[in-house]
């Protein structure tokens, strides 16, 4: 008996810290004490492994998902389509409606810093990325400042083609600018 109380410590040495308590964003479904809402964009994201996916390949996963749920808190596109149709045939008429809903996000984050943590039991990787609001707010108000100065350039170098004649020239360039407009757009709106 003496000999297992002895065991006792050292097995917990061993193996206590494979058996440690999931980080509190893993409980909380990505909230964490050290990243407040205030202060932080967080996004989790949760995958399993599989048949399909490695374990490399499904923290990869898990990552990619949580990067995916931060971008959508900052910034996410709404298109909506409604279409109404009325026919008649034979003195009986029939009202078709239909409703589609799209939304999608396309913005660029940098700076993200990530923690994965791996539920052996479970087999599912868990992963929470997170950005400073301040700093990543700061980061995109100077690439709008970029997008803005690259429009403004194209005009610019539209006007002077467009001034020696050279319309075809010109068009194209006042056409590069429309994509540049689209990108401001959407940088703004994330700040």
């Amino acid at each position: 008996m003496k000999q297992f109380i002895s065991i006792l410590p050292a097995l917990f040495v061993l193996f206590g810290p494979l058996t440690g308590q999931a980080p509190d964003w893993v409980q909380d479904r990505g909230k964490s004490a050290r990243f407040p809402a205030i202060t932080y964009f967080t996004g989790y994201g949760i995958a399993s492994v599989d048949q399909q996916h490695s374990r490399q390949e499904s923290e990869q996963l898990a990552l990619d998902a949580a990067k995916g749920t931060l971008i959508e808190k900052i910034q996410v596109h709404i298109q909506s389509e409604v279409v109404s149709r009325i026919e008649e045939s034979g003195g009986h008429s029939v009202d078709y409606a239909g409703m589609t809903t799209i939304s999608s996000s396309s913005l660029e984050v940098t700076g993200l810093e990530s923690e994965t943590y791996y539920d052996r039991w479970r087999k599912v990787w868990h992963a929470l990325v997170w950005a400073k609001k301040d700093h990543l707010m700061q980061a995109y108000r100077n690439r709008a400042g970029q997008i803005a100065e690259q429009i403004e350039g194209r005009f610019e170098s539209g006007k002077g083609h467009e001034a020696a004649g050279h319309r075809s020239m010109a068009l194209a360039e006042y056409l590069l600018c429309y994509p540049l407009l689209d990108r401001l757009q959407e940088t703004r709106m994330a700040c």
